[in-house]
C-alpha cells in the first residue's frame, strides 16, 4: 500500500514562523521593509496547520499593537482563548529560523503548497457537484485535470514525521558525490578493505560492554593523529563530558606506549583540571589539549537531535576547511522531540541523521547496541539509512562464556595478551560487505592490529611458535 503523504510541508511553515519571529523581535536587525514585506506576501490561510495560523495571526496582532514582538506577549495572546503553545515552544520556534532571502524562497513554496490544496478542493467540489446533479462527469473530469495541469506543483520532500524523503536524500547525495572527503582511520587493517566518505552515515554496532564506546574513541584520537584536516566531534548520551576526557585520556597514553590509567583529574568545584597527575601522563594531556586549543576535539553531552545541526555549524566556523566527523554514542538513547518510541522512533531517528550527514555533507558515526544475537531490539532500520554498518564481538568477554550455542565465529576466545574482538563489515553501500573480519587485541583502552586464524586453537599454536623463536618478546603481537 501507498503511504499517503500530508499535503503540506510542516517544516517549511515552522521555517516562516521562526524567520517572522527572528524579524519581528529584531533579533536580526530587521528593518522596516522586512516586517512589512512578511505581512503583505505571506497570509494566515497560506498555513495548513491550525495552530500554525493562530501563532502568525497573534504576530500581526502584537505588532499591529505594540509595533515590537516579545516571547512573553506572543505566548500570552496565543493562549488568550485557550491553551495552545508552552514557553519552551516559543523560544524554540526561532531554532527553525533561515537567512531572509531563504525564507523569501521558502514562502514562495509555502504559497505554492496553497494554491495546490484549493485547486485539489475545488476540483472535488466540482466532482461531487457534477455527480449530485447528474452531469456529464466526463467532461468535468477533463476540466479538473486541465485545472490540475495549470496548478502550481512542488515535488513532496517530506515523509512520515515532517522527514525527507530517501528520494530526496538520494538526491542531495547525488550532488554531494563530486564534494566527498574520504577518510582513513589510521588502523591499518580497515584502511586497507575500505575508508568513510562524508556525507554518509555509519554505524558501529556491538553487545553490552564490548568495547563499542571504547573503539570510538580510538577511531578520534587515529583519525586526528594521521588526518590534519579533520575535527570530531564526540557526544556521549550515557556519560558525561568529564568521564569521556579521561577515557579519551587513557585511550592517547595507551597507543603512545606511555601506559599511565588516568584517573580524575578533575575538580568540579574549581572547574579545571588538577595538575599533580603522572608525569608519565603528561604527554596524553599536551595531545588532548593541542587538539582542543587547534579546534579540532570538541567533547559534548546529552545534545538532542534538534540541535546537532547547529553543533556542526559552530564546529565548521572553527575549522572551516576541515572535514568533520560527527560520533553519537549510542542510537538508542538520543535525546530528541520525536513522538514514536520503538522501531518506528529508531527509523526515524535513522532517516533524520543521514539526512543531517548528506545536508551538511560531514560524516557521522552512530554507535548502537545490540542482543546476543546481533540485533538491535527495534529492528533493522538503522541498516537501511547507514552506508557502513561495522560490528565489533569480544570473545573475551566473560558473558560470551556462558553462551550455550554460539552463533557461528562468536565463539569464547581466552584472553591472548588483552581481549580479542572481532570487528566485522555487516553492510556497506560502497565495499563487499561481509568480506572483511579482522581480529584484534583489546585491553580496554587500545585496539592492536592482530590477524589471528579462525578458530581459537590455531592462534594458540600460532602464538606458542612465534614466541619460540622469539622468547625475548614479552608482549607478543602477530603482524
Amino acid at each position: 500500500m501507498t503511504e499517503k503523504k500530508t499535503p503540506y510541508n510542516k517544516d517549511r511553515e515552522l521555517c516562516i514562523l521562526g524567520s517572522a519571529l527572528d524579524v519581528l523581535t529584531d533579533k536580526n536587525h530587521a528593518k522596516q521593509a522586512d516586517i512589512e514585506w512578511f505581512f503583505s506576501e505571506i497570509k494566515p490561510e497560506h498555513f495548513y496547520v491550525p495552530t500554525h495560523k493562530i501563532i502568525y495571526i497573534a504576530m500581526q496582532e502584537e505588532y499591529k499593537q505594540s509595533k515590537y514582538v516579545t516571547y512573553f506577549n506572543l505566548r500570552e495572546r496565543i493562549n488568550k482563548n485557550k491553551p495552545l503553545v508552552t514557553a519552551t515552544f516559543i523560544a524554540e520556534l526561532t531554532d527553525h529560523s533561515i537567512v531572509l532571502e531563504n525564507a523569501k524562497q521558502e514562502a514562495s513554496k509555502l504559497i505554492k503548497d496553497y494554491q495546490k490544496i484549493e485547486t485539489v478542493k475545488l476540483a472535488k467540489t466540482k466532482l461531487v457537484a457534477a455527480i449530485k446533479n447528474g452531469e456529464d462527469i466526463n467532461e468535468t473530469i477533463l476540466e479538473i485535470i486541465e485545472r490540475l495541469e495549470q496548478s502550481p506543483t512542488i515535488k513532496q520532500s517530506v515523509r512520515k514525521k515532517d522527514l525527507r524523503s530517501i528520494d530526496h536524500i538520494e538526491d542531495r547525495k547525488s550532488k554531494n558525490s563530486n564534494n566527498k572527503n574520504k577518510i582513513t582511520t589510521g588502523f591499518d587493517l580497515l584502511d586497507e578493505a575500505f575508508y568513510f566518505s562524508s556525507g554518509e552515515l555509519n554505524t558501529i554496532q556491538a553487545r553490552s560492554s564490548h568495547g563499542k564506546t571504547s573503539f570510538m574513541l580510538s577511531l578520534v584520537y587515529k583519525i586526528l593523529k594521521t588526518n590534519n584536516a579533520c575535527s570530531c566531534i564526540f557526544v556521549t548520551y550515557e556519560s558525561s563530558v568529564s568521564n569521556i576526557r579521561t577515557k579519551i585520556l587513557n585511550t592517547i597514553s595507551t597507543y603512545e606506549e606511555k601506559r599511565q590509567v588516568i584517573k580524575e583529574h578533575y575538580d568540579k568545584n574549581d572547574k579545571k583540571w588538577k595538575e599533580d597527575y603522572a608525569d608519565e601522563s603528561a604527554y596524553a594531556f599536551k595531545i588532548h589539549d593541542d587538539y582542543i586549543n587547534e579546534g579540532r576535539l570538541s567533547l559534548q553531552e546529552h545534545i538532542p537531535l534538534e540541535n546537532l545541526e547547529n553543533l556542526i555549524k559552530e564546529q565548521r566556523e572553527l575549522t572551516p576547511n576541515n572535514t568533520i566527523i560527527l560520533f553519537l554514542d549510542y542510537i538508542q538513547i538520543i535525546g530528541h522531540n520525536i513522538k514514536s518510541d520503538g522501531w518506528e522512533k529508531i527509523k526515524l531517528l535513522a532517516t533524520k541523521l543521514e539526512e543531517i550527514a548528506v545536508k551538511e555533507n560531514v560524516i557521522i558515526m552512530i554507535g548502537s547496541q545490540v542482543n546476543d544475537q546481533g540485533d538491535t531490539r527495534e529492528g533493522k532500520d538503522i541498516y537501511f539509512s547507514s552506508s557502513n554498518v561495522i560490528d565489533l564481538f569480544n570473545h573475551s568477554h566473560p558473558k560470551v562464556k556462558n553462551i550455550a550455542q554460539p552463533l557461528p565465529n562468536k565463539e569464547y576466545w581466552e584472553p591472548i595478551d588483552g581481549h580479542i574482538v572481532s570487528i566485522s563489515m555487516e553492510k556497506s553501500r560502497n565495499f563487499e560487505p561481509k568480506s572483511f573480519n579482522k581480529r584484534f587485541r583489546f585491553d580496554g583502552f587500545k585496539f592492536w592490529e592482530a590477524d589471528y586464524p579462525e578458530s581459537y586453537d590455531n592462534a594458540i599454536e600460532k602464538i606458542s611458535k612465534k614466541k619460540e623463536l622469539s622468547k625475548v618478546d614479552k608482549e607478543f603481537q602477530i603482524k
